[in-house]
Formats: C-alpha cells, structure tokens, sequence
C-alpha cells in the first residue's frame, strides 16, 4: 500500500491549524473534523482496482526501489493529461522510460506500480483542477453532507494543505438528509419517497425552493405530502401579500412619492419595521440561515403587514381621493416594501418574484439582476417602533371588546360601534390624545373618544393596560361608500360622508 505520512513535513499540525481558520456552518462542523485529523492515522492512498486513476511510478525489479525521476514523473504526467488515464495501462515500459534508463543498482528491469488512487485522493484535488488557475482560489464555500467531514471535506484539506499550503475553502457548509415525516430514511421498500420533480410537477418550483430554505437544514430536513401542504399555505400568504401590494400601486407613478419627512406616522413606523426586517434578513443570508429568510417573512407578511398595517390602511386605499396626502404617503411605504419583498424573496421564490418584478417594473430586465435594497438609516426609529408596539396592544384589547361586542349580536361590522378609552396610564393616555394618529382608523371603527358613557355594549378592561374600554353605537348614518357612520352623512342627497361626497365629486369633474 501507498501512504502519505501525517507527521512528516508537519501536515497534521498545519491541517489542524488550517481548521480553526475556516469558518464552519454549522460551527460544530470545527470540533468534528478537528478531532478527525488529529487522531487519524497515516492516509493510505492506494487501492488495488481493475481501472482507476494511476499512481504512476515505476519500480525496479532487482532492488524493489521506486524510481523518482523528475524528467520520467514529468513526462507521465503530460501524457495523462494529454491522453486520459488509460494510457498508463495502455502503453508499455519504453513509452514513458527513457532508452537505457538504470536504476542506481544498475538493473534495466522495471515494473508498473499497479495500484489506483483512493477515490477520496480524486475528489480532493478537484479544488486544484476547477478553482486554481481557471476562476479564484480558494472555493468561498464547500457544501455537501455531514457526512463528508470524513469525506470530501477532509482529503481536499490534506492534499491543499500538503501541495498549497492552506486549506481549499474559506468556509464549509453541512446540511442534513432528507427523512420522511416520522425521521425515518427514504426508501422504496418503506413507500416513503417523493421525488423532487413530482413536487415541482404538481406545485411548482417555487414551492420545492421554498421546502428547501423553510427547514433548517442543519439538522435532518423532514419532507412529506402535509409539510409541503403546511408550506403552500405559508407560500400563499406571503404571494397574496405581494398581490395586495401589487393591486394598490397599480395607478402609483414614481414621482408621486413622499419625501419621508412628508409621510404620515404610521407609514414611517412601517419603514422603521421595514428596516429592522431588512437587518435580519442580512444577517440571515449571510450566515446562511435560509429558514430565518423564511420565517422572518413570513411573519412580517402575516402579523405585521396584513393583520395590522394593510388591515388599517384599506379605507385609505379604497375611500380616499387619489391624490390624497393620506394615501400617497401609504403608497410611498407599500411601494419600499414591495421592493424589499421581492429582492429579498427572489434567491428562493425566484420565479414568484420574477414575474412580481415585471409587474411592477416592466421596463426593467429582471429582478435577479438587481442587488438587496440596502439599509437606509434615516428610516430606523426606535422611539417609534416602541410607541407603535403599545398602540399594537392597545389595538388588540379593543378588538377583543369588539368580538364581545359580536358574539352578543350587538354589532355585526365594527365600523357600526364607537369607541370610549378611559385609563390613568400616562402612556396609554399619550396615545390617545396624539393628534399625530387616528385610533378610529387603527381600530376600524367610526369613532374614538376619551371618556365614559352611559349607553353601551360591553364593558371592557385590559388590566395589563390600565385601560377601560367600552363598545358603544356609533354616532351618525351609515355611509353607502366607506360604510362608516358620520353626521355628516345626513347632509348629502346620496347618503354619503363629507369625505366620500369630495371623492365623487372630484371622479365626476374628471369625467
């Protein structure tokens, strides 16, 4: 058998030095493969196989020693290179030695070493064949199985550092193995496998992506019929989301949009989340953490953008005039966020995105072409990240008194109850005489009011809150547009609000 020596020119030593160098994803991959080269023992190279890579030396028959001739090694090497590996076995001893050539010992009579390269020895030299001296050496990254700590990871190291010097990668990623449902290894004995083209025929790509970076691949990535079920529905949230968002911007030129300083408060409270969802998809990426990109999404898409802050801006969008500063400052944020959803969106739901893009940028080639929207500091505002997360809460213990108010049949929409907020919390009560928000907006409801009343539905508290909270009909006739109750609906032939009645005028004079 053939050997290279693990101590000799120290390549135990440098190879360890080497790992702890390395950035290792996930980081337990170090610890693994430390331990692997430290105890190893010497790496047998050979194998004795029909066909295989050569291990092109010459031995002479009479004193057994291999020849080390620069000049025959070098010649060897073309002619593989030039002719493939059979040439090796194809052509005789007087090919590749010289006529006459002696050993020290003097004998004229040499054989081929027969034995092949370990296959390992192969693949740990693609580095040198691939990167080297055609794209950059070394590889950014190497990506395959845990298994490959004992494998592919750990020959290209010994033979990069033994020939180069350094270790062939700059950093190494292991994933897992796809299991069913239950954890268990596919198989076609257990009727547990689905193939990835059977999901991509019935679902879609996009879909198949999505299972890839919605799992942590770190650990065993578990697939079946109802995860990937489970993921369609995440899928179909974030796809209505971007169509939501698509919808509203349709008559939304460019040059429409607010500067931020002219945007209302709860559009830049959106920028601010904005940003600090666009901090966490950077970091995400760049430690490959696919899931996180996912997640994080995910619940933006569905807590913070359609159960809060698109569900509060729908009157906005659909009532108000066109050229309305309320609106235009809504359309300014959903268009940022629209952007920062399909940059950040195109490596996994590439053709989702793609065709989002060309919706809303048709003069554009493509969204994979573009790079992640960057962090725009002047939109970061933690003050009123803060002040929005309490009106969030006090959002949610008004709707709680709402459903009351339904399940009594008291109400059937909430736009038909008013709202009356009492709390001796001076945060609470900031919040409710800040003339910089509408609650009855956030709460969609006709209107809010500081203080009591005698006729009511339900009596609500938030203890939590210090706030009292009581549902009450609201004041004024039903608006047939916007279907809010105002007084002033009464002075308009059409049963129209005063709001409603200038946006028809306005369409009308346009006519």
């Amino acid at each position: 058998q053939w050997f290279i020596s693990m101590e000799k020119n120290n390549l135990r030593a440098k190879a360890l030095d080497e790992i702890k160098k390395v950035q290792w994803i996930p980081k337990w991959g170090q610890n693994r493969i430390y331990a692997m080269v430290e105890n190893r023992p010497d790496w047998c190279i050979s194998r004795q196989r029909a066909w295989g890579v050569p291990i092109a030396l010459f031995r002479c028959k009479k004193c057994n020693r291999v020849v080390k001739d620069k000049e025959i090694l070098d010649f060897t090497a073309k002619s593989i290179e030039q002719y493939g590996a059979d040439v090796w076995f194809e052509k005789d001893n007087s090919y590749f030695l010289p006529k006459n050539y002696k050993c020290e010992c003097g004998s004229k009579e040499f054989e081929k070493v027969k034995d092949i390269l370990d296959v390992w020895f192969d693949s740990g030299i693609s580095h040198k064949a691939v990167l080297y001296d055609k794209i950059k050496w070394p590889a950014d990254m190497y990506l395959e199985g845990s298994d490959q700590h004992r494998g592919w990871f750990h020959s290209s190291l010994l033979e990069a550092v033994g020939t180069l010097g350094k270790a062939p990668y700059k950093s190494v990623l292991t994933h897992g193995f796809v299991v069913d449902a239950r954890g268990r290894k596919m198989s076609k004995s257990l009727g547990n496998v689905i193939a990835p083209q059977s999901v991509i025929e019935k679902y879609g790509a996009d879909i198949l992506r999505l299972w890839a970076c919605a799992t942590d691949y770190r650990e065993d990535i578990k697939l079946s019929n109802e995860i990937i079920t489970r993921l369609i529905e995440g899928y179909r949230k974030i796809r209505n989301t971007i169509r939501f968002l698509l919808g509203n911007l349709n008559d939304f030129k460019k040059d429409r949009s607010l500067r931020y300083e002219d945007l209302e408060e709860i559009d830049k409270w959106l920028l601010a989340e904005l940003e600090n969802l666009k901090e966490k998809l950077f970091k995400a990426y760049e430690n490959y953490e696919f899931h996180l990109i996912y997640q994080n999404i995910t619940n933006f898409c569905i807590n913070t953008l359609s159960s809060f802050y698109l569900d509060i801006l729908k009157d906005t969008l659909y009532c108000d005039s066109v050229n309305s500063k309320k609106r235009l400052s809504a359309q300014t944020a959903m268009k940022e966020i629209l952007d920062v959803l399909i940059r950040f969106l195109a490596p996994i739901l590439s053709f989702t995105t793609e065709e989002a893009y060309q919706l809303s940028k048709p003069e554009k080639e493509s969204v994979h072409m573009e790079y992640f929207v960057p962090i725009i500091d002047k939109y970061k505002n933690e003050n009123l990240v803060k002040k929005w997360n309490l009106i969030s809460k006090i959002r949610f213990a008004v709707l709680k008194a709402l459903e009351l108010a339904r399940e009594q049949k008291h109400i059937g929409n909430s736009l038909e109850s008013d709202i009356y907020l009492n709390s001796n919390n001076s945060e609470i009560n900031s919040v409710i005489h800040d003339d910089h928000i509408n609650l009855a907006d956030i709460f969609i409801v006709s209107h809010v009011f500081d203080g009591e009343i005698d006729n009511y539905y339900v009596d609500y508290t938030d203890e939590s809150l210090e706030l009292n909270i009581k549902v009450a009909q609201a004041i004024g006739e039903k608006c047939d547009r916007c279907w809010k109750f105002d007084e002033s609906v009464k002075k308009h032939e059409n049963h129209l609000c005063t709001r409603c009645q200038k946006v028809i005028d306005e369409q009308r004079a346009k006519v």
